[in-house]
Order: structure tokens, then sequence, then C-alpha cells
């Protein structure tokens, strides 16, 4: 536990603690993630771009995945990720809708969000093709390849090899010099929490800040927020 106790102090050490303020947006914690959010990314912490997801199979067993975290959208109250509908997750989502999100950066202060909910909508068509066109092409292979080849976490066929030829032989030859085809199979799963917690490591006493916010069901729609015992 002695070298636990020491990577931490390092890591909070690290943290300015002229940045490791109390949450200042109301009892808004989406906009209180995106300013934080846009810190971390300004920051360079590598973590920035990614969330972890965890989903419960079938059986109850939990499920954990790190992914790129595609968008916070605030006026909607969603978290944004992208999938297959062939993959694992997205069935695991349809089912039984349980899913919780953790976001953890140690760039300009060690903060974390632990985000929860039941809430699960598919982004518009429309505006997933929208994103798709903005992908590079080697991105925009990989929804074609799970539709037309082999489905996402299944065991390949062929071994790495014959995977990597066949990507390969799609980018610089069937596609080289034709647009990717938008598949109707890549979804955009939008998550809406009713819970979020928020913490803030703090460097110069180990007093971390933690706050919960509740979303209140309402017409208001306004967000209860506690403080907790770190």
């Amino acid at each position: 536990m002695e070298g636990l106790e020491s990577g931490l102090g390092e890591l909070l050490a690290d943290s300015n603690p002229t940045n490791n303020e109390a949450s200042n947006m109301g009892h808004d914690p989406l906009s209180q993630f995106l300013s934080d959010w846009a810190k971390a990314k300004e920051a360079k912490d590598s973590n920035a771009f990614f969330c972890t997801l965890a989903t419960v199979t079938e059986d109850g067993a939990p499920e954990l995945r790190m992914l790129a975290l595609r968008g916070v959208d605030a006026a909607r109250g969603t978290f944004l990720i992208e999938t297959h509908d062939s993959s694992p997750k997205f069935h695991q989502l349809k089912a039984n809708g349980k899913w919780s999100l953790l976001t953890f950066w140690n760039q300009p202060i060690m903060m974390q969000y632990r985000i929860k909910g039941t809430g699960i909508t598919l982004l518009d068509a429309t505006e997933m093709e929208e994103r798709f066109q903005k992908k590079p092409k080697s991105a925009q292979l990989l929804p074609l390849y799970y539709a037309n080849h082999q489905a996402q976490s299944s065991v390949l066929k062929g071994g790495r090899e014959e995977f990597v030829s066949t990507m390969k032989d799609l980018l610089n030859k069937e596609y080289a010099e034709k647009p990717v085809p938008f598949q109707p199979s890549l979804v955009g799963i939008q998550f809406k929490p009713d819970v979020i917690e928020e913490w803030r490591g703090s460097a110069a006493d180990r007093l971390h800040e933690r706050y919960r916010y509740v979303y209140q069901k309402s017409e208001a729609g306004l967000w209860n927020k506690e403080t907790l015992v770190p």
C-alpha cells in the first residue's frame, strides 16, 4: 500500500490546487462536465477523449470497456458514444438498459465523473450519417467490415493477418478512389443520466471534493446537488 500512497501523492502533487474549486455552474452538472472536459483536453490529458462504459450481460455479470466519448449535449442532457448494432454492448443495452459511465482525468487536476441512469436513445440516422462523413476513411471502413465480413467482437476466422490484409485492400484498392457508403448499422447511443457524481482531488490536504447531482423529473427538469463525504 505504501507504493500506492506514494503514486497517488505524486499524481495529486501534479494537480494545480488553484484550479481545485467547487462546482460553480449552479445545478447543471452537464455544463460543469463540459467545462472540466474542455480543460482536460486543453491540458492534453490522454484520457480526455475516452470513457469507461459498464453494461450487464444476460446472466447478470458486469462488463467494462474503454470507448471514445463522442460528445456531450447539455441541451439534450446526454452523453454520446458510437458502436455497431452487432456489438455485444449494443445487445446488452437493448436487452436490459442497464449502464454506467465513468471518466477520469489527472490534468489539470485529478477529476472523476460517475454517470448513471436508465435512459437510452439512438441518434437520428441523418445526424449519424453526417458524423460518419467527417470521419477519416480508415475509420469509415470498420463499420463496413462489421456489416459485410464479420461482426464486432466475433472470433476472427482467418486470424489478425487476414483481417489487416482485408482492411488494407478495402482502403487501398476497393475504396481508394470512391467514397465509403454509410452503414445504417453504425449507431450513436445517447445516454441520459439521472445521477452524476463529481470528484475532485485536493493536492493541498487530501480533503477531496465530492458532489452528487440527482435529476428531478419535473417540468423544470432541475438537478438537486448534494455534497458527499469524500
